[in-house]
């Protein structure tokens, strides 16, 4: 063994041990992967039941120095106006891998942070926070509160609140300046510094094959990216820190901070501006501004918050009886029409979201009539309006204006289309052979659908087509597009998954064109369920998974409706099967998901 070799065998083997890769599986990267904006329909069962022997593999490959990554998937995720942020979906592998390194550095992080004043994570709460809001998109929905409490104590001491955020934050972060950074403030070994910094740039889009710029941070939805660009702007918040001595919160690319003056505004506003260039960075001047504190108050909507608070502390503490419902929808209907009667702000959407979620909590179609222009014109939204219809369930007109945004060209980024398939995966839509047609129909325009990578249209439409197509059609949909799935780790792993519903013969197909083009996502799903099949009885771990069926996530149920009817299929004993036949007719509300187990337990 050379020097080189012992160095790198010391440096990673505690960084990246096998303990370690089970521990940042176990408590980042499962749930990490379930609330990306592309789902997996095994989820991720292959690796979770075979972490052992993964976490051998992946250490063993990292301390020999063999270890290379996989080619992330790209998404897009529309902002304003058809301009879309890319995100990545790495290999899962990668993600423990980057998963273990920032859990390494993040204590050495830590402590090197000037102020508590800045926030970037799910995790890294303040310890005032004990009431976190679902409703906001990261990172305001588990701060809002914190938030609000903080603009309001400005406004109340302060004349004034500059407000501000940094241009294409994770775009333009040099990576040779963030490598430096780190070096300094974390002390970081240099074997596991180039181990980072080989990840980051191979988790990079690059078009057409062209060389790394050395410049842009992967957005990656995991803490970990998010960890390396706050610390990049600790500088930053030292600034802010002394310009305002204190009176400053920082939310990831976000700032807002406290003056007495608009000369004072001005003056920080250029100081940030210095400290960024010199960083490479630079403010976005559009949403820069100087606030009086009334105006400070309005553009974050704080009084409409406030309201908001009070209803849902009233709907989730008091009493559930008809009569307080009742009470619960006139105020928040009250409380929806000054809002909607209010002229715009600049955290409108943010409030907006608020309240779709409450009205879905007291399945209350009030909202229903302003969703069509929500879904076109405020994509911050779509989360949002999509899982209020998935509260309130089916009804034709709902139905119409899924499909109707789904078929239309506001649908033109993959995470839009989804959430709205999701959306249509998670509601029991009825049996009837005219849902079906239009389902099937949608399926196919969905299909045809232009994207950088067919990938996605293809697997969107798969979805729908497994869970309300007929065997054959699934079949036919599977092996007329064989062509797109053959080249795509992530679609060849949804065809493996969606397998137990399809023919007997186009199982051993599909397997057939796994082994034939490599893909070797695909071919770990088939032979997870291989393995699964040839069970007598259920182990204690696939035995708790099964029979949590309290989630309402619309993915995760089908994933697991669609491992049963493998199971049923399979060799597990017949108590077994009847006992999960009647746990699943009995917990399960979806009439599809019914019939298709009802099907194979005859």
């Amino acid at each position: 063994m050379t020097h080189r070799t012992k160095s790198l065998a010391q440096d990673l083997g505690q960084v990246v041990s096998k303990e370690r890769v089970k521990q940042a599986w176990k408590n980042s990267i499962r749930n990490g992967l379930r609330s990306q904006l592309i789902p997996d329909l095994h989820d991720y069962l292959d690796i979770h039941r075979n972490i052992d022997g993964i976490a051998s593999r992946i250490s063993a490959d990292v301390v020999s120095g063999h270890y290379r990554t996989s080619a992330p998937e790209f998404v897009t995720l529309e902002k304003k106006d058809g301009i879309a942020r890319r995100l990545a979906i790495p290999d899962p592998t990668d993600a423990l891998v980057l998963q273990c390194i920032v859990d390494t550095i993040q204590p050495q992080v830590g402590e090197a942070q000037p102020t508590k004043n800045a926030y970037y994570s799910r995790s890294h709460t303040p310890p005032s926070v004990d009431r976190v809001d679902g409703t906001f998109a990261y990172p305001w929905m588990h701060l809002w509160p914190e938030f609000q409490k903080r603009i309001w104590d400005f406004a109340d001491t302060y004349q004034f609140v500059v407000v501000t955020d940094i241009a294409n934050f994770f775009d333009t972060i040099p990576l040779s300046a963030l490598r430096n950074t780190l070096a300094s403030i974390a002390k970081i070994n240099e074997n596991v510094l180039n181990l980072l910094f080989f990840l980051l740039e191979a988790l990079a889009w690059r078009p057409f094959f062209m060389p790394h710029s050395g410049v842009g941070l992967p957005q990656i939805d995991f803490d970990a990216p998010r960890l390396l660009a706050t610390a990049y702007l600790f500088k930053v918040d030292s600034e802010l820190n002394q310009q305002t001595n204190g009176s400053f919160v920082r939310w990831m690319d976000d700032i807002d901070a406290a003056v007495n003056s608009r000369e004072e505004g001005k003056k920080l506003l250029q100081t940030l501006q210095e400290v960024l260039n010199s960083q490479g960075l630079q403010l976005n001047s559009n949403k820069s501004k100087i606030l009086f504190a009334k105006e400070a108050i309005e553009h974050f909507g704080v009084s409409h918050n406030r309201a908001l608070t009070i209803i849902q502390n009233s709907i989730e503490n008091g009493a559930d009886t008809p009569r307080t419902l009742v009470k619960h929808r006139e105020n928040l209907r009250s409380s929806y029409l000054k809002f909607k009667q209010a002229k715009q702000f600049g955290s409108w959407e943010k409030v907006q979201k608020r309240y779709l979620t409450l009205f879905g909590k007291l399945k209350d179609s009030r909202a229903v009539r302003d969703l069509s222009k929500l879904l076109k014109d405020y994509p911050g939204t779509r989360d949002s309006v999509f899982r209020y219809l998935a509260e309130l369930g089916f009804s034709d007109a709902r139905f119409r204006l899924i499909e109707e945004f789904l078929k239309s060209g506001h649908c033109a980024d993959v995470g839009s289309l989804f959430v709205g398939v999701k959306c249509l995966i998670s509601l029991n839509l009825p049996s009837s052979e005219n849902v079906v047609v239009r389902i099937n129909a949608l399926a196919a325009e969905i299909a045809k659908k232009q994207s950088e990578n067919p990938a996605f249209p293809f697997g969107a439409a798969l979805w729908l087509i497994a869970k309300y197509g007929s065997e054959s059609e699934l079949t036919k949909y599977i092996q007329d597009n064989h062509k797109i799935w053959e080249r795509s780790a992530w679609a060849s792993r949804q065809v493996a998954a969606v397998s137990p519903l399809v023919l007997q013969d186009a199982r051993a197909y599909i397997l057939e064109a796994l082994q034939n083009n490599g893909l070797l996502q695909g071919l770990q799903v088939c032979t997870n369920l291989s393995r699964l099949r040839k069970m007598t009885s259920l182990d204690p771990q696939l035995n708790a998974y099964l029979y949590d069926t309290k989630a309402k996530d619309g993915a995760l149920v089908f994933a697991k409706v669609i491992l049963v009817v493998a199971l049923l299929t399979g060799e597990l004993s017949q108590s077994e099967k009847s006992r999960l036949v009647r746990h699943y007719l009995v917990t399960l509300f979806d009439n599809r998901y019914k019939l298709l187990i009802a099907k194979v337990s005859k």
